[in-house]
């Protein structure tokens, strides 16, 4: 949230303050009327007002967790799943994006989203530093619609196992 001291804030659960970044403008009438927007890729948007013109200031995340992860968090990934880790796509393309829809007995289920036609790897690791290719998923393509389902084998005494998407 941004404040009249021309300042964007980010405090955590209970009130206490994580960090703060002074805004652009140097007027004697800045003011910050906007609320902020965060995008996809961690960008906040806040909007500040220096007379009569206004300014976009742009805040770019970063995480100790993960350099290709804007904000940490306890799930580490945008939407707290755990489970996925998103590659970065090419400019115009949708972000490919994979979530786990089910699991039962040695297998889970995986929802993949992303460009209509568009082949892309399945990659697990167990330890988020050596990563190989799904075996039973090798690449996996899209339908019209940009979706594909896919299912693959676990090893229940296996330790924790994490899966990104890669195109």
């Amino acid at each position: 949230f941004a404040l009249w001291d021309n300042r964007f804030y980010s405090i955590n659960r209970i009130g206490e303050e994580l960090w703060k970044v002074d805004l652009k403008g140097n007027g004697a009438e800045i003011a910050t009327f906007s609320s902020p927007a965060i995008l996809d890729d961690g960008k906040i948007f806040v909007g500040t007002q220096d007379g009569d013109s206004g300014l976009i200031n742009v805040i770019q995340g970063g995480s100790p967790i993960d350099i290709d992860s804007p904000w940490p968090s306890f799930g580490g990934d945008l939407q707290n799943t755990g489970r996925v880790m998103v590659g970065r796509s090419s400019e115009g393309s949708f972000r490919p994006k994979m979530r786990v829809i089910g699991s039962g007995n040695d297998a889970i289920k995986i929802q993949v989203t992303g460009d209509a036609f568009e082949t892309y790897k399945v990659y697990y690791s167990n330890d988020l530093k050596t990563w190989k290719i799904v075996p039973d998923l090798k690449s996996v393509q899209t339908n019209f619609r940009g979706k594909a389902t896919v299912q693959t084998t676990i090893n229940p005494n296996s330790k924790p196992t994490f899966f990104r998407l890669r195109n």
